[in-house]
């Protein structure tokens, strides 16, 4: 599989694939270096500022947000 449409010019990421004993791994590249980003900086004032809980819909709109608070409850 190249990801590539037929017929168009387009393509999707395509990453290797293994089936083990009826499991699927997919190889997905390591990510690289985080760069901080305001939502970072948002989220590292909440928690200097001692906030407990947020609240709101996760969606496109503010999942960067959401990472960043998934790293900083990572990181203690």
């Amino acid at each position: 599989m190249t990801g590539k449409s037929p017929g168009f010019d387009d393509e999707a990421t395509t990453y290797p694939l293994e089936v083990r004993d009826g499991e699927i791994f997919v190889g997905v590249e390591e990510p690289g270096l985080h760069v901080e980003t305001v939502s970072d900086v948002m989220a590292r004032t909440m928690v200097k500022w001692g906030v407990k809980h947020v609240f709101g819909m996760v969606g496109h709109s503010n999942l960067g947000l959401a990472d960043a608070i998934r790293r900083r409850e990572a990181d203690g």
